[in-house]
């Protein structure tokens, strides 16, 4: 089961006493508020669920596997995550079957 910004909008709206429009409305704040901080080149911690960190990627040689050709990839930022030790240990007691 996939969840996305709605169903977490529709399980706040079941637990908590506000609408589903407000709900919808928080959710989308945190995310604008996660980029925002992600974009200004900070990073974000929540914890009991992880880090978000921009890392910078130097201009590098590549091979299109398509071609065989050496292909020259960009410079960039990408974004990492790294999971708290708290939901990592959750995940991984789930995970013993």
């Amino acid at each position: 089961m996939v969840i996305n910004k709605f169903g977490i909008a529709k399980m706040i709206n079941k637990t908590v006493d506000i609408s589903l429009k407000d709900s919808s409305e928080v959710i989308n704040r945190v995310f604008d508020i996660i980029t925002n901080e992600l974009v200004k080149g900070n990073d974000v911690r929540i914890p009991g669920l992880g880090k978000w960190t921009i890392k910078s990627k130097e201009k590098r040689m590549g091979l299109n596997f398509h071609t065989g050709e050496s292909v020259t990839i960009s410079a960039r930022n990408i974004v990492t995550f790294k999971l708290s030790t708290v939901l990592r240990d959750r995940v991984m007691i789930g995970n013993r079957d």
